[in-house]
């Protein structure tokens, strides 16, 4: 379901946005360690009109495990998106990579250390952070309503790998992120796409369960 702030307005036969075509399941761990998702779970989601699918978390490793999630998909590039076309973006200010992390997209795995402010033992306060998937051979999926599309997911390693640093998630990086193609005169629509992977993790953070698309012509 797509929320109506200001956007395009969509059929209401699209209400139901996503179709959850696997077995839905219902934190306390740095992200580089796999940890257990705290709801909104979800197999092979599906965008309105059919077309691509994946899953509603990327992973600490290529095994689709709800106890080995790292963290929400909560960004999705659309139009003639590419990983590459994101990445190029936004690199001039997120030049850094972090760990490894995959994502099951479209029946084949993807693997990404995204791009991100700083890194290792910088103490600088936030850090944003976000990876990129779609499949390898492809570099894009594609929706029928959508167009060619990328999932991704988005964190904060607040100064990380210093005394009190620590890694989350919440609405504040996903727009920081939405943010910087907003700044490149890109079209950003938040919480406009409805995953249903809600997530109150305590103190790894918070997801409301929609994902904000940006549109790349």
């Amino acid at each position: 379901m797509r929320r109506h702030r200001g956007g395009r307005r969509y059929p209401a036969r699209w209400a139901a946005l996503f179709l959850l075509l696997g077995a839905a399941f219902g934190v306390g761990a740095p992200a580089a360690q796999a940890r257990t998702a705290q709801g909104g779970y979800h197999w092979d989601l599906v965008l309105p009109g059919g077309g691509a699918t994946f899953d509603s978390f990327d992973y600490n490793a290529q095994s689709r495990n709800i106890n080995g999630v790292d963290w929400p998909v909560d960004l999705i590039f659309t139009g003639r998106a590419t990983i590459n076309r994101v990445k190029n973006v936004v690199s001039g200010t997120l030049s850094l990579q972090g760990g490894v992390m995959y994502a099951w997209v479209n029946g084949v795995w993807d693997s990404d250390k995204g791009l991100k402010q700083h890194r290792g033992s910088t103490c600088q306060g936030d850090s944003y952070h976000f990876r990129v998937y779609a499949p390898p051979s492809t570099d894009q999926m594609y929706s029928n309503y959508y167009g060619y599309f990328v999932i991704a997911t988005s964190h904060n390693d607040y100064n990380e790998n210093c005394y009190g640093g620590y890694s989350y998630h919440n609405e504040t990086d996903e727009r920081w992120i939405a943010g910087l193609f907003s700044s490149h005169g890109y079209a950003v629509h938040p919480d406009s796409i409805y995953l249903n992977n809600y997530e109150n993790a305590g103190s790894l953070g918070y997801n409301d369960g929609w994902a904000t698309e940006v549109v790349l012509p």
